[in-house]
């Protein structure tokens, strides 16, 4: 069983209160590395590209659905293509603020996507997340 506090969360949404949010909710439950934010579908997939097979760790990824240019389910789409053992290292929480049902049953019906939270992020939520994929 994976202690959840060696996981790495990485955080992709274009709204630095929900990167500072999210930072703060780490720090309470005490997790071992500070939370990597990203603005971008872009900065996330360059963030990813260069993980090297060697240094990949658990990581979960909070994803945002609706961001500038390219969403979370340009996002999905890209990982799909990411290596099979990059993907298998990252559970990824689609966390957003939309209440669009077809939305919702998109990003539930991926393949990618371990669970779909509505913001805002809390710590009883970032905690049950965690346990459950650790566990």
């Amino acid at each position: 069983m994976l202690e959840f506090r060696h996981m790495q969360v990485v955080v992709i949404d274009d709204n630095p209160i929900d990167h500072f949010l999210a930072t703060t909710l780490v720090r309470q439950i005490n997790l071992e590395k500070e939370p990597v934010c990203l603005a971008s579908v872009d900065e996330a997939l360059a963030f990813l590209h260069h993980i090297e097979s060697s240094a990949v760790q658990p990581m979960i990824i909070l994803l945002d659905i609706n961001m500038p240019e390219k969403n979370g389910f340009d996002f999905l789409e890209a990982f799909a293509a990411m290596p099979l053992w990059l993907r298998d290292a990252c559970r990824v929480i689609m966390l957003s603020s939309s209440v669009s049902q077809p939305e919702i049953e998109k990003a539930q019906a991926s393949p990618f996507v371990t669970r779909y939270l509505s913001k805002p992020l809390t710590v009883q939520k970032l905690v049950e997340v965690l346990e459950e994929l650790a566990g």
